[in-house]
């Protein structure tokens, strides 16, 4: 393996931009891993006969234990390279303002993650026909 330091600039910014290339797509794999853990869920939910409000707060509560859970959120180094592969990384400052983004002099990398990787998960749910204010709508279309 050639070490960094021994190539020229040029081959020095290909490595990089091919190591962010990887690091951005094993990301967006893990936002479409979880939002099909969440749609699977949903449809569970769905067929145990919940409905509507309750279906809502299925999908809140699922969303929130399992992203709470991944380890882009558990370990510091997996949400600094989440938050480099996030085009949602400002969603922490969006959501609750620059408040406790630091505490006692230490960024706070989990709720950054956190914040991000819920969006973009939600996002990702939307373009999968989820409306996360009223998930039952993508059951009322099969039912009719």
């Amino acid at each position: 393996m050639t070490l960094l330091r021994d190539m020229t600039r040029e081959d020095r910014e290909q490595a990089v931009n091919n190591a962010t290339s990887i690091i951005r797509q094993d990301y967006h794999n893990d936002v479409r891993d979880i939002a099909e853990d969440v749609m699977e869920r949903m449809r569970e939910a769905h067929n145990d006969g919940q409905r509507s409000e309750k279906l809502r707060e299925t999908l809140t509560e699922y969303m929130h234990e399992t992203i709470d859970g991944c380890g882009r959120v558990i370990y510091t180094w997996q949400s600094q390279l989440g938050l480099l592969a996030t085009d949602n990384d400002e969603a922490y400052v969006e959501e609750f303002g620059a408040e406790g983004m630091v505490e006692d002099g230490e960024i706070q990398w989990s709720r950054l993650m956190f914040a991000a990787l819920e969006r973009d998960v939600y996002k990702q749910l939307e373009a999968e026909g989820l409306d996360a204010n009223n998930p039952q709508a993508m059951f009322d279309e099969d039912e009719e």
